[in-house]
């Protein structure tokens, strides 16, 4: 995703960096969200925002730049998810690998640990953790100033990861939490579209 390539949004008309945009293509005459820019065939751009996403899909225009022959439109909100869920999966995706590779810490112990050590870069949170921990690690998180994000519940995060059931996450690799925070950005962004 580094190409300094210049596309056009269908939407607005805008030309920007290649990876300044979202790409869409057509997988068995659907339109897919390519997040990592890397799938065959002619692709189609837009701007992450929400007026480009309406007036895309008002107009048709994904489908008809992508020449896809279907009786159905893609819908904004339909859009959206579609958007939204690639990113959640691709978190999750870090998430899992990076545990692997210890880049991501896990455990309310271990987070605490890391941030008392000044380890941490990023904290992450299932939305269930209990408030006993949540209290105890959000005056650490703020006073080391450490952003944090609210995740889902604990089994979905777990499931999701492939690992046994946390109460907390900290990210330790710099890059990496860089990277996830721009993710989780672009997520919670998509959740106030829809």
């Amino acid at each position: 995703m580094g190409s300094k390539a210049i596309r056009t949004c269908i939407s607005c008309g805008s030309e920007k960096y290649k990876n300044e945009l979202l790409r869409f293509v057509s997988v068995d005459n659907e339109v897919v969200f390519d997040l990592k820019q890397k799938l065959d065939g002619r692709g189609a751009y837009l701007c992450f925002n929400k007026e480009c996403f309406n007036k895309a899909t008002k107009k048709n225009l994904l489908s008809k730049h992508l020449k896809i022959k279907t009786d159905e439109n893609i819908t904004f909100v339909k859009l959206v998810k579609q958007v939204r869920d690639t990113y959640k999966r691709y978190l999750y995706t870090l998430m899992r690998v990076n545990i692997t590779s210890k880049n991501i810490i896990e455990g309310v112990y271990n987070v605490k640990d890391s941030l008392i050590h000044e380890k941490a870069f990023l904290c992450l949170f299932p939305s269930d953790i209990s408030n006993h921990s949540k209290g105890k690690l959000v005056n650490l998180i703020t006073r080391k100033k450490v952003p944090f994000y609210f995740l889902e519940d604990k089994k979905s995060v777990a499931m999701n990861i492939h690992r046994p059931i946390r109460g907390a996450y900290a990210v330790v690799n710099k890059q990496l939490a860089l990277v996830m925070i721009d993710i989780l950005e672009k997520i919670k962004e998509l959740k106030k579209w829809i």
